[in-house]
């Protein structure tokens, strides 16, 4: 480095000389901020405006200092490169070279350190930020940048990373973002990113290296109860490319990864196509049994409530197809009906259901509440209240009514089901 001769220069450089003699560059910042203080509020139209002009004036000083290596007195080296640096500035906005330096450790006195978990272009934007200004660092290693403002304890370029992942969440980043936040406990940004993963997971996949995804992260996936698909295609098309980005380690995978599928909802053109025949399916038996069943209640529309009972899936399915249901009632000669059934819009077809415990008579009344089915009261039924669960096709009893009734509304708030007016024969 050039050394600078001061002799003749008209800088006073008493002014800022230490006891020791050497630049004290804390003191000299101390002066000029005190110096500004004392301007005319005016001089500027306001003290505000006018602090904030000297504060881009000395951001730009210093990136003069950095860049032309004046009175730098400190060197980092990363990898190959030499970073000539300030003690002072170092020390103002970095708590891992505070710490280094006021400890008496050796870096202090020689005036060197070395960083080995960090690339020089890191570190060349580590410096961007903290001489010129967040706006100039190159963004595509955010998550390295992340990293090293953890380690280096820099909190405002670990705050700016923070808002950077939050703002940029894309199919495309979240699964990385995700990972990133989590690895190092910031729970905030790992619950936004995952909630894109699942929000998103078409998009995610299709973004996604397959070969890159690991199988823990693809099962948190499809077990999330919030996971959101058009269809089960989408679920048995991601797991067999899955499996097919590296077929030698994943599949002995694939028996669990298809407990996550419910096959009898897989289109039949999807099942014959893809899953029928397919040499992957083939090796385990068991797959190619329920691939069969699920093609044969396409066939046989009837098997298809009994083949669903058989073949649950660990995944809490989320995805339900809408039907319209009809209950009870009477004919002609007011016998009553306790039986259930439901049309399909999809299959354009009518199916039976299990009968409701009890005959209820007329004037029941009826709800559905986070998919079940609830009835209660009626003329027959009075005090009755039932559950129906669609996904084993059982009724259960609930507890009775505390006045039975009848013509009476039900209705469901939240979670909460709620039994309005009707009458019986006391009041």
């Amino acid at each position: 480095m050039d050394e600078m001769d001061l002799s003749d220069s008209s800088i006073d450089t008493n002014r800022f000389e230490g006891s020791d003699g050497d630049l004290d560059l804390n003191r000299a910042l101390s002066r000029s901020s005190s110096s500004d203080s004392d301007a005319p509020n005016d001089q500027l139209g306001n003290k505000g405006k006018y602090t904030t002009i000297t504060a881009l004036n000395l951001q730009d000083n210093l990136a003069e200092l950095f860049e032309e290596n004046i009175l730098t007195d400190f060197d980092v080296t990363v990898g190959d490169t030499v970073f000539h640096c300030h003690k002072i500035i170092l020390c103002a906005v970095c708590n891992y070279f505070r710490s280094m330096l006021q400890s008496g450790m050796a870096e202090s006195s020689s005036g060197h350190t070395s960083l080995t978990s960090i690339t020089p272009e890191c570190f060349q934007s580590v410096l961007n930020y903290i001489y010129r200004g967040s706006q100039i660092f190159n963004l595509d290693i955010i998550e390295e940048l992340f990293e090293a403002s953890l380690l280096l304890q820099f909190d405002l370029l670990e705050n700016f990373c923070k808002e950077y992942m939050a703002e940029s969440l894309a199919p495309s980043n979240c699964l990385v973002f995700y990972h990133l936040s989590k690895r190092h406990s910031c729970e905030d940004i790992a619950d936004l990113a995952w909630n894109m993963c699942v929000t998103k997971f078409e998009d995610v996949m299709a973004a996604t290296d397959l070969q890159e995804l690991k199988e823990g992260t693809l099962t948190k996936l499809l077990t999330d109860k919030n996971l959101k698909f058009t269809s089960e295609d989408v679920l048995c098309t991601t797991i067999i490319e899955w499996v097919n980005a590296e077929p030698e380690t994943r599949l002995d995978s694939l028996p669990e990864l298809f407990n996550f599928i419910c096959l009898p909802e897989v289109s039949g053109e999807f099942l014959y196509n893809n899953l029928y025949k397919n040499e992957l399916i083939d090796k385990f038996p068991l797959i190619t049994q329920a691939v069969d069943d699920a093609i044969k209640c396409h066939l046989i529309p009837t098997e298809k409530k009994n083949m669903v009972m058989r073949q649950r899936t660990i995944r809490d399915v989320k995805k339900y197809r809408r039907v319209t249901v009809v209950l009870g009632g009477c004919i002609t000669d007011c016998e009553s009906l306790n039986n259930m059934s439901c049309w399909d819009d999809v299959s354009l077809s009518w199916y039976s259901l299990s009968s409701i415990p009890q005959h209820l008579g007329t004037d029941f009344a009826s709800c559905v509440l986070e998919n079940k089915i609830y009835v209660s009261g009626g003329s027959k039924g009075f005090d009755s209240v039932f559950c129906y669960d669609p996904a084993d096709n059982t009724w259960s009893n609930l507890p009775k009514l505390i006045v039975g009734r009848e013509a009476h509304a039900m209705v469901a708030v939240g979670s909460t089901l709620y039994i309005l007016g009707g009458r019986n024969d006391k009041r």
